[in-house]
């Protein structure tokens, strides 16, 4: 089995038209990877993720503070999503754009000016941000931010005392009266991009196990796993940067554009996606396979034993039909095991209709292979079956407060 490559660069109808939507592994763990397929399913999350388990993402996201006067004003005009006021406790989801309308970055947003924590108060009212950046990026988005700023009044820095969690909805910390207990942050939000990702947490680096956030090695392949089997991208992996649409990144479903605020970088086409109703490709959850016969079940299911026996899948493959000279179906952006993201042609390779048009797609009959690269043996195919995840069509995100 050869070694695989950790490398992961690369419409639908619209919500309101539809009521009338490579083991890919971090750094640290691809350079160690065997080549054996039973010590590769050590790499590889024995079980799909319990809805009650904590991820540290120390390693794939960075924090960026912005604060002043004008760090309000100034975001509000360069994401997607109504920045919330700099004295909530609830962040949010958001994006970056080209003027281009192409997607730059996907971030979360938290206010921190509630917070009693001394390092991100710095003795100052003016208005505090943190955004949580993929860690890859995090050094392009400040210059992004400092290319825009102009004479606007912040200040923008990379912060290293603080890590993001993955926590359940249930979660809480413990209560605390000293000033710098984690208790007393409350910087994050509920992760509204698919229900069951639960909360985004920010706690200090130095947290302790007694607070209840045990860790694990395989914390962020676990995670990727969790995202890639509910469908949910992240740049620069599965979103890449400056060439997804949000709309074909499932930005707008994942509720990171709102479509009532007045102008930022990007929205002209935005808008325009909208407007016109139909978004004909979207990024969703796939599973892999070799069998004769095609997939009978209606959601993606992991199996890690089959998942250590794939060969190397090229991040950007070419999605084809098997047996069949069309047009591509599609692009392949990742997979943990059996299990991965793509970028799908919808009347191709789902059961969804697109204005009218006629339905192309028999789940009976239609199979589509992933391109393997000139290093594929003769006669070599994995196949790939897309998924429409419920929440596409349903709209069904948790809006708990943290």
């Amino acid at each position: 089995m050869s070694r695989r490559s950790a490398a992961q660069r690369l419409g639908y109808i619209c919500r309101s038209c539809f009521q009338k939507r490579s083991i890919s592994t971090s750094t640290s763990l691809r350079d160690g990877i065997p080549v054996s397929p039973e010590s590769q399913r050590v790499l590889l999350p024995p079980a799909p993720p319990s809805e009650h388990r904590v991820f540290k993402l120390s390693s794939s996201r960075k924090l960026i503070s912005i604060q002043g006067r004008d760090a309000a004003d100034f975001l509000h005009g360069i994401t997607t999503n109504i920045v919330p006021n700099s004295k909530n406790v609830e962040g949010l989801y958001s994006a970056f754009l080209t003027a281009q309308g192409r997607v730059l970055y996907d971030v979360f947003i938290y206010p921190t000016n509630h917070s009693r924590h001394s390092l991100l108060t710095n003795g100052s009212d003016d208005p505090a941000f943190l955004i949580d950046v993929g860690a890859e990026l995090a050094p392009e988005l400040l210059k992004h931010i400092r290319r825009y700023k102009l004479r606007s009044k912040f200040v923008v820095k990379a912060v290293d005392d603080f890590d993001v969690w993955s926590v359940p909805n249930s979660f809480r910390l413990g209560e605390d009266e000293s000033i710098d207990h984690p208790s007393n942050l409350r910087i994050g939000c509920v992760d509204p991009r698919a229900p069951g990702m639960g909360r985004r947490v920010v706690l200090p680096v130095d947290v302790s196990s007694t607070e209840g956030l045990v860790t694990a090695p395989d914390d962020e392949i676990t995670y990727k796993l969790k995202r890639y089997l509910l469908g949910v991208p992240e740049t620069p992996g599965e979103i890449v940067s400056g060439s997804g649409l949000p709309q074909e990144s499932n930005i707008d479903y994942m509720s990171g554009i709102s479509f009532h605020k007045g102008c930022y970088v990007g929205q002209e086409l935005t808008i325009r996606t909208r407007h016109t109703g139909v978004v004909r490709k979207r990024i969703l959850p796939v599973q892999l396979y070799t069998s004769s016969e095609p997939l009978k079940n209606t959601t993606p299911l992991y199996d890690p034993v089959f998942g250590a026996t794939l060969p190397e899948i090229l991040t950007g493959g070419n999605i084809a039909r098997v047996n069949k000279k069309a047009r591509s179906a599609g692009k392949f952006f990742g997979n943990v095991g059996n299990i991965g993201l793509a970028l799908c042609r919808l009347e191709i390779m789902t059961a969804t209709s697109l204005g009218g048009e006629g339905q192309s797609f028999d789940p009976e009959v239609d199979e589509f292979k992933v391109d393997l690269g000139e290093g594929a043996g003769e006669g070599e195919m994995v196949k790939v079956r897309a998924f429409v995840p419920e929440w596409h069509t349903t709209g069904a995100v948790t809006n708990e407060v943290l």
